[in-house]
């Protein structure tokens, strides 16, 4: 038979028990992402929504996200987008009235 590969991620490792953590032989830590790797990101998720941000406004809210993972800028930029197309309906909204 073939062996059974189990990879597994957390972000929370303090919260695993230490029993389970005994049973994986390698552990690799990938640390938070660096400034570039956060402005590259909120621009990768933002490309398709019309938000008209600046080089320098990219890199002002990647600098307020210092402590945050890859998911975390992920959910900020869904978020973002969102509320611009709700303004946007709005704003449509009250051309007609």
């Amino acid at each position: 038979m073939g062996q059974v590969v189990v990879l597994a991620a957390t972000n929370r490792l303090d919260d695993l028990d230490e029993a389970v953590i005994r049973r994986f032989e390698a552990k690799v830590y990938v640390g938070l992402p660096s400034l570039t790797a956060r402005v590259h990101m909120l621009r990768t998720h933002m490309q398709h929504v019309p938000c008209g941000l600046t080089e320098e406004e990219y890199l002002s809210v990647a600098q307020l996200t210092t402590d945050w993972s890859g998911s975390d800028i992920e959910v900020l930029c869904r978020e973002a987008g969102e509320i611009i197309v709700i303004c946007m309906c709005f704003l449509r909204i009250l051309v007609f009235l």
